[in-house]
């Protein structure tokens, strides 16, 4: 299924959760803020979100600096 992470499309496999889609990007859940369709979601459901083709999903992460 397609669906679009921070503004790319690309392919996911059917019955993905957010915390596939992380671990494929090899991502950590507990670095990222996840929207889902424009709403936050909170880190414990993050593998309740069962992803659907067209969803949108953004990414976003915080940098530290001085």
């Amino acid at each position: 299924m397609t669906i679009t992470v921070n503004n790319k499309t690309i392919e996911i496999s059917e019955e993905s959760n957010i915390v596939d889609l992380l671990t494929t990007l090899s991502i950590n859940p507990d670095e990222v803020i996840v929207l889902h369709n424009d709403s936050i979601i909170k880190k414990g459901a993050l593998r309740e979100i069962k992803i659907e083709d067209k969803d949108n999903i953004e990414l976003i992460k915080f940098v530290g600096g001085g």
